[in-house]
């Protein structure tokens, strides 16, 4: 049996259920992920959490560590963005996870917000 390097990219809700579903990043066999990567999944999964609980700031700092360690990092831009986006704004508070969903024609990182 083959076993691989995931992370957790997000909960959300997307047309056609009516339970957010839970998105896993694929990122390469688990022998072949060396300890940065997996510092990085732990780290992203942190910043994960503080976005959950409306930790902008702190969300940002470590999703951009993310960023520093991988070079690239698609899924710490897209939660930067929503970040920078939610900060400030007190609606958000009565929502839980997967609060947001996808527009159908739209790739994972151009997601919209409710």
């Amino acid at each position: 049996m083959i076993a691989f390097q995931t992370r957790e990219v997000g909960s959300f809700r997307v047309k056609g259920k009516l339970k957010p579903i839970v998105i896993y990043e694929l990122l390469c066999r688990i022998e072949e992920a060396d300890e940065k990567l997996k510092k990085v999944c732990e780290l992203f999964a942190e910043a994960l959490s503080d976005f959950r609980t409306q930790s902008w700031d702190q969300a940002i700092e470590k999703f951009k560590q993310c960023i520093e360690k991988l070079d690239k990092d698609g899924p710490s831009l897209f939660y930067i963005g929503l970040c920078e986006q939610y900060k400030g704004k007190s609606h958000l508070k009565n929502r839980g996870p997967g609060w947001s969903t996808w527009k159908k024609s739209e790739s994972m990182w151009k997601k919209q917000a409710l």
